[in-house]
């Protein structure tokens, strides 16, 4: 399976980041939406609860993801809301880990992702919820763990069904 390169995930940054009107965000959002309204309704949920900083962040940055695995893989079937639920259930025990992340475990992680993942995609979330620029919006440690959490269950399911794709053993 091919790795999402980062000019992919700049060129999603910049088109998420272009957006200016309200009207442009809902379509990106229906957009979402209609293409994996599981996964989209989970992200909600999970996010719903947050400060409005943390939950805009949350909610541009799982856009700029569905865009960059949408660029690379335009065929990625929808999960529905039960295998979405589903997927939580199997990954939970390992995302609560994650609530105690700390830069060695970061860097384990990103070695994973070299080997058998997305370490553009990786090192985009890392980069953006734990790296230092100074037009950042202020999270607190919670929030940056608890996005860090529901961003990482969302490209792990949006990877897994770019492999589904990309199986050679498709009927």
């Amino acid at each position: 399976m091919e790795t999402i390169p980062f000019d992919t995930i700049q060129s999603a940054i910049d088109n998420v980041c272009s957006i200016n009107t309200e009207e442009q965000l809902d379509q990106i959002s229906q957009d979402l939406f209609e293409a994996q309204p599981g996964l989209a309704g989970f992200l909600i949920e999970f996010i719903e609860d947050m400060g409005d900083g943390a939950k805009d962040l949350g909610f541009m940055m799982a856009l700029v993801l569905w865009k960059s695995f949408q660029e690379k893989y335009p065929h990625i079937r929808a999960l529905s809301e039960d295998e979405v639920v589903a997927r939580f259930e199997e990954q939970e025990a390992d995302l609560e880990k994650l609530l105690q992340v700390d830069e060695d475990m970061i860097e384990e992680m990103q070695k994973a992702e070299a080997l058998n993942g997305q370490p553009e995609v990786f090192n985009y979330v890392t980069q953006e919820l734990f790296g230092t620029a100074e037009d950042e919006i202020e999270l607190s440690d919670d929030e940056e763990v608890h996005l860090f959490m529901v961003l990482r269950f969302f490209s792990t399911c949006l990877n897994d069904l770019a492999k589904e794709t990309s199986s050679p053993l498709k009927h």
